[in-house]
């Protein structure tokens, strides 16, 4: 899991890795329930466009007292408190 600062899904491909999916996203969130109340997890591997053309990607997160999975808009900046899931291509 990389951390928001300055992410780069052709840097990660470099290195050796790709995004996690959604469905990678839901198997951390089963595997790892209390993680995502640390920080927000980011699956960058699956992106959602919305009416209008903007896209989103799925985030594992916490509410004011649940676990949750949002969507946010992927042109933003991201900041050092999320985290990027990625697999070893």
């Amino acid at each position: 899991i990389g951390t928001g600062d300055g992410i780069n899904i052709a840097v990660m491909d470099k290195d050796g890795f790709r995004p996690a999916t959604i469905n990678e996203l839901l198997a951390i969130g089963e595997a790892q329930p209390e993680l995502q109340k640390q920080f927000p997890i980011v699956a960058l591997g699956s992106l959602w466009r919305r009416a209008g053309g903007s896209r989103s990607v799925p985030v594992l997160s916490q509410g004011s007292s649940e676990r949750g999975l949002d969507l946010r808009w992927f042109e933003r900046d991201w900041d050092g408190v999320f985290r990027f899931a990625a697999l070893r291509k």
